[in-house]
């Protein structure tokens, strides 16, 4: 006959001896990720980019506001040209490579420049390109460990993995964003159309009927799915949430 309490005592150092292996695992993935794609730490930032995009402090003050740390990025190493990937601030044959890297060491998840750098490589068929000192999916791998939170900067990083046909990392992502989306209707949408990219029809009509129960009803992802013949109207009590619908 099994002796319960020692069973017990001997599940506990078990579960004891595996959480401190997880937590030893985890902690070398960091260290592995910042010897190869660099120590988050620098001499301006780094800033959190929800924290000032799209703020009403930030549309207050992103004109000469010498205290907000990104209109001072943008203003040097983000504006429009440089987004739009025309050239650096040396001029209109200069790399834009050396400007995206600044804004995104300032601010990791700038959800912005981390698109930019996505099409930079594109365009210049390199991994890392000029004037960026670390590749794509690096500048990803900062901005998830300096806030692993950030769905946004998720759903980017999950588009650059479908583009790169690595979906079994694509869905572990969405995973994640799922996890943090809660009732964010746009979340659920955005993650729908991820989804319909990835093939997964059925997943991607169960998030437009959960951005319909949250009060969303964009066309576009129904549309994507009626023609492939995939679409499914909601339920009554699904579509009765929908402020939107008469």
């Amino acid at each position: 006959m099994i002796n319960m309490q020692s069973f017990l005592n001997a599940t506990r150092l078990i579960l004891g001896s595996l959480a401190v292996f997880i937590g030893l695992c985890s902690s070398a993935h960091s260290q592995t990720s910042a010897s190869i794609c660099g120590d988050l730490a620098n001499g301006f930032g780094p800033f959190d980019y929800r924290k000032y995009a799209g703020t009403a402090e930030w549309n207050r003050h992103q004109t000469n506001d010498q205290n907000n740390p990104l209109y001072l990025v943008h203003s040097a190493h983000f504006r429009p040209e440089m987004e739009a990937l025309s050239h650096g601030g040396q001029g209109p044959k200069s790399d834009v490579g050396p400007e995206l890297d600044y804004t995104l060491r300032a601010f990791p998840n700038h959800h912005r420049a981390l698109d930019a750098m996505v099409r930079l490589s594109e365009r210049l068929k390199m991994d890392a390109p000029r004037g960026a000192r670390y590749n794509v999916e690096c500048w990803f791998d900062r901005a998830l460990r300096f806030q692993p939170d950030d769905p946004i900067a998720r759903m980017i990083f999950t588009n650059f993995l479908i583009k790169k046909n690595r979906k079994p990392e694509a869905m572990q992502q969405l995973e994640t964003v799922l996890k943090l989306a809660k009732d964010n209707a746009f979340t659920h949408h955005n993650v729908g159309l991820l989804y319909f990219d990835l093939g997964e029809h059925q997943l991607a009509l169960t998030q437009a009927h959960k951005s319909i129960e949250l009060g969303l009803n964009r066309p576009n992802l129904r549309e994507k799915l009626q023609s492939i013949g995939q679409w499914t109207e909601p339920t009554p009590a699904q579509a009765e949430s929908d402020p939107a619908k008469p």
